[in-house]
C-alpha cells in the first residue's frame, strides 16, 4: 500500500503521538506539539480541536483507559498532567504531588485501569484515582430474603457493579473497604 495524507483540520501540526478508542476503531486522538490535542470520528478522515480547559497544548503524550474509553489522560511540557472524562470534550488538571510540570510519558495501568503512571524529568509518579458512584435501580418486586451478589465486572476495576435485594424496602447503607 502507499501512504496518504489524513490530516484535515490539524493546521499542519507536528504530532507527537496517535492513540486509537480500544472498541471504535473511527474514533482516534493525536497529541501536537503547540496545538493541543485534536480528535477525529472518521478514522482520521477529518480533525478537530480537544483542547477546551487544557492549559498547555505542547503536549507530549496522551493515553486512554481501555475499560472506559471516555477517560482520556494527557502528559504535557510544562503545564503538568491533564484528565478528560467527556471523551476529550473538556480536560482539568492533575498535577497534585508531581513534583514537576514536564511530564512526556503518561498511561493508564491496563490490568488496574484506576492507577496511571506518569514518566517525568524527575523520575516515575504513580497516582491511583478514586471513583465512587451509586445508581438506584427501581424495581417493584420484593423479594422474600436478603441476597448480596457477587460485584462485577471484577475489584481491580475503577468502577464495579454489587446487585443486592431485601426482603423489605428500607434505607440500606453498603461500605466497600479497600
Amino acid at each position: 500500500g502507499n501512504w496518504y495524507p489524513s490530516n484535515f483540520g490539524l493546521n499542519n501540526a507536528e504530532i507527537r503521538q496517535i492513540i486509537s478508542h480500544p472498541t471504535n476503531t473511527q474514533i482516534l486522538f493525536v497529541a501536537t506539539w503547540g496545538s493541543g490535542i485534536y480528535k477525529s470520528m472518521d478514522g482520521g478522515a477529518t480533525w478537530i480541536p480537544a483542547v477546551n480547559g487544557l492549559g498547555d497544548w505542547f503536549v507530549k503524550s496522551i493515553s486512554i483507559d481501555p475499560v472506559n474509553p471516555s477517560l482520556l489522560y494527557a502528559g504535557t511540557f510544562y503545564g503538568g498532567a491533564y484528565k478528560s472524562s467527556d471523551d476529550g470534550a473538556t480536560w482539568q488538571p492533575l498535577s497534585v504531588g508531581l513534583d514537576d510540570t514536564y511530564v512526556p510519558f503518561i498511561t493508564v495501568n491496563p490490568f488496574q485501569t484506576y492507577v496511571l503512571v506518569a514518566g517525568t524529568s524527575l523520575g516515575i509518579y504513580t497516582m491511583t484515582q478514586t471513583v465512587s458512584a451509586v445508581e438506584t435501580i427501581e424495581n417493584s418486586a420484593t423479594p422474600n430474603d436478603f441476597c448480596l451478589g457477587q460485584n462485577y465486572p471484577n475489584p481491580f476495576n475503577p468502577q464495579t457493579t454489587i446487585e443486592f435485594s431485601l426482603a423489605e424496602k428500607g434505607n440500606v447503607s453498603i461500605v466497600v473497604y479497600d
